[in-house]
């Protein structure tokens, strides 16, 4: 209707451009950018789980047929007959089997260095339910390796769906849980077992992080796309 109060017509808005709504766009001067969240997995990501059932494997059972490495299935029970999947089982069960597990290569530095970097790192890792000692030998493996402070970092669930993140680094081809439509993007963690064509679950669409060493590839796109 008619300005009948003698103000100045209000001029439309202007539309935001992908810009605008960036930390480094033209309006980030009065945005507060926060830290990103990575959550990252244990078992396959941030300990050479397999490694471990391996050299067990050879061992104890030295005439048993290992898959190449190439071959390797996720569980990788999967990769040997079925009359031999419990030989492998049997081992991820015995008391101190996830305290024995060696942190794969880079994976302490990086962790470490992401935390300088100011990104809010927490561990999510999925316990055995039916091993009545892999809780606990978690926590004793974090305090052992990453430090008695990253203890408080740690997050035990059986449903990964259910911590907030921006970032879940993990090698399963599908990330543990269903409770809920996950706010994280998971992030693959480069194994045989989740490369494109290896299985039916595999998402050739997700990124994919082929070493600790190339954390930095991965963690700053998250920054700008989860401000």
């Amino acid at each position: 209707r008619p300005n009948t109060r003698g103000l100045a017509p209000r001029t439309p808005a202007m539309k935001r451009s992908a810009d605008d709504a960036s930390p480094t766009g033209p309006g980030s001067s009065t945005r507060k950018a926060r830290a990103p969240v990575v959550l990252v997995d244990m078992d396959g990501t941030l300990a050479d789980f397999d490694g471990r059932i391996l050299s067990l494997l050879t061992k104890h059972h030295p005439s048993l047929a290992l898959p190449k490495d190439e071959d390797r299935k996720f569980p990788l029970s999967k990769s040997f007959p079925v009359d031999s999947q419990s030989l492998v089982t049997d081992l991820f069960h015995q008391k101190g089997f996830f305290t024995s597990l060696e942190p794969i290569k880079g994976a302490v530095e990086a962790l470490h260095a992401m935390v300088a970097a100011g990104v809010t790192v927490f561990l999510c890792s999925a316990p055995l339910s039916k091993s009545p000692a892999c809780a606990q030998e978690k926590v004793e493996w974090v305090a052992q390796h990453l430090g008695q402070e990253w203890v408080n970092r740690l997050i035990l669930t059986r449903d990964k769906t259910l911590v907030r993140g921006d970032l879940l680094i993990d090698d399963a081809p599908e990330a543990k849980g269903t409770a809920m439509t996950p706010l994280w993007e998971h992030v693959y963690f480069d194994q045989p077992y989740n490369r494109v064509g290896s299985g039916p679950k595999v998402d050739a669409s997700r990124r994919r992080l082929s070493a600790w060493s190339d954390w930095k590839k991965i963690v700053p796109h998250s920054i700008a796309m989860k401000s």
